[in-house]
């Protein structure tokens, strides 16, 4: 009997130690997720010595470089790494750290570059010209991120929506729409350098705090505190991370001509292609060296269809057409280099053991999901679908997806009336909530659709709270010569539901009323463009 009692507790001791153990662990690794949320990196500057000389400066710093070197050599400042909002084409907070401790140049020694990044110069001397009509905004490609908003990657490339919420793709749409029109681009660009990021390159301290403080709320099961920082972390540093930047200039120029003009000239698109060639190389009068002609009567007539016009420069110098010379312009490019086309990655792509070696599998897979998740949310809630053919009747200009409604014959709305219910929680004396709160259906005259139609709920409010009191006295006290009152106060709400009646499949055709818009004393009705009835 004593043998088995001692060998229960045993076990129970095992038990024990097991919980304590297992339980010790998780306080143990929320603690270190914690502490390097809190602090990932030492942030305080260090001092080193290099060639006797005593550098206050940080490891890694490429001011150090440019010392030990003896040379003013410039930092290559066209980078990936950086996150980016592929849907508003701007570049967010910095996802990677960039070190100089190797002091690595680009191939040919004119600049200094970080060491989780490498350079391919583009020796190739071939200038790439095109023209090309854009005669919906949703086949507009970007100029400097072309790679990235057609790649968006495989859960969101479904969306269709990179890049449509730049400013440059909001003001192509606005004069598309605005003049009716059809935008012809012509541009001369001028790449040098493509730059890559090293493969699992170390985290920004910033970004990766970021990371791990979701990752203890994953742990701690603080789901939705989870999900609203990941929602936090798109925000602040985009939706992708730059792992490829082509850097390098451009001349562009956009013509929009009238849609209208376009459809009644006997001109091809081709020939209009070539006008627009020939409108942007005349700018910088090197049309006769790209060999592009255009005859007068078409220059003509696609000047006379153009409604605006814009030019502009992407990196190189300061340009004027009037005074500026072409070829003085192209030698100045090497030292103002902008992004020219980006790729990348969705920041999800980051959530990986080799770049988190302190969290467990498990919770790497989670914290994956969750910024995914967050990642995917945001396409979802910009995406607005809809016709997008602009002379189309069921255009939308709200819409930046197509969904087939195009095209489709408009029918009238045929329904059985409107009316609205109202019910009373509480006790009432005099004054009733629902009080001018019911509306009878006027097809009908009850609160009731016809037959043949059936009620589809529109809202259901909860207000009108009505407060009364009632007193009641009566005497008391010492021979009832007193008055005693009690006063009651009384509360009463009001549910009101609005209904509208919808045609079904037995429906006679000419019954119930045809549905003619919607106005308010300030909102036009977009069936008549006014606030009169038809």
């Amino acid at each position: 009997m004593c043998d088995f009692c001692t060998f229960s507790m045993q076990i129970d001791m095992q038990s024990k130690k097991k919980y304590i153990h297992r339980n010790l662990y998780k306080v143990l690794l929320l603690t270190v997720l914690m502490l390097k949320s809190i602090v990932a990196v030492p942030t305080s500057r260090q001092k080193v010595k290099e060639d006797e000389t005593d550098l206050d400066l940080p490891i890694g710093d490429a001011r150090k470089c440019q010392t030990v070197k003896n040379v003013d050599i410039e930092r290559f400042g066209v980078l990936p790494g950086l996150g980016w909002d592929n849907l508003r084409n701007l570049e967010a907070g910095l996802v990677v750290s960039y070190k100089y401790t190797e002091c690595k140049e680009t191939d040919d020694g004119v600049y200094l570059i970080p060491d989780n990044v490498f350079t391919i110069p583009i020796k190739n001397s071939k200038v790439e010209s095109f023209a090309q009509i854009i005669d919906n905004w949703n086949s507009a490609s970007s100029l400097t991120a072309n790679s990235i908003n057609i790649g968006a990657g495989v859960s969101l490339s479904k969306y269709g929506i990179s890049g449509m919420f730049s400013r440059d793709h909001e003001e192509l749409r606005s004069k598309q729409i605005e003049d009716k029109s059809s935008t012809f681009r012509a541009q001369l660009r001028y790449p040098r350098y493509e730059a890559k990021l090293q493969p699992d390159a170390e985290l920004s301290p910033q970004f990766k705090n970021r990371l791990l403080s979701i990752a203890v709320k994953i742990e701690l099961n603080q789901t939705s505190q989870a999900e609203y920082e990941a929602q936090l972390l798109v925000r602040d540093f985009g939706t992708h991370v730059l792992t490829s930047v082509t850097a390098g200039a451009a001349l562009v120029k956009e013509d929009y001509l009238s849609n209208d003009m376009i459809s009644n000239s006997k001109a091809t698109k081709k020939s209009y292609l070539a006008s627009a060639s020939v409108s942007f190389l005349s700018i910088f009068k090197i049309s006769s060296s790209f060999g592009i002609t255009s005859q007068a009567d078409r220059r003509d007539a696609y000047s006379s269809a153009t409604t605006y016009s814009v030019t502009r420069a992407i990196g190189g110098p300061m340009y004027d057409p009037e005074s500026s010379n072409l070829s003085a312009w192209v030698k100045g490019i090497e030292k103002n280099l902008v992004p020219l086309d980006r790729a990348g990655e969705p920041l999800s792509s980051l959530v990986k053991q080799q770049l988190l070696p302190e969290l467990p599998l498990s919770t790497i897979d989670a914290l994956e999901k969750v910024v995914q998740g967050s990642i995917e949310l945001y396409y979802e809630m910009n995406t607005y679908r809809g016709c997008t053919k602009l002379d189309d009747p069921n255009f939308s200009v709200s819409a930046n997806v197509e969904d087939g409604s195009c095209g489709t014959k408009p029918t009238p709305l045929r329904f059985g009336g409107v009316y609205q219910t109202c019910t009373v929680h509480g006790s009432t004396y005099y004054r009733n909530p629902c009080d001018g709160l019911r509306q009878v259906n006027p097809k009908t005259g009850t609160y009731s659709c016809p037959p043949f139609y059936t009620a589809v709920l529109i809202q259901t409010f909860y207000q009108r709270v009505v407060t009364e009191t009632e007193t009641n006295c009566r005497g008391c006290g010492f021979l009832w010569l007193s008055t005693c009152c009690d006063t009651k106060h009384i509360v009463a709400t009001a549910t009101y539901s609005a209904y509208w009646c919808a045609a079904t499949a037995s429906a006679q055709p000419n019954s119930g009323y045809f549905f003619g818009g919607f106005y308010t004393p300030t909102q036009d009705n977009p069936l008549t463009g006014s606030t009169v009835r038809l």
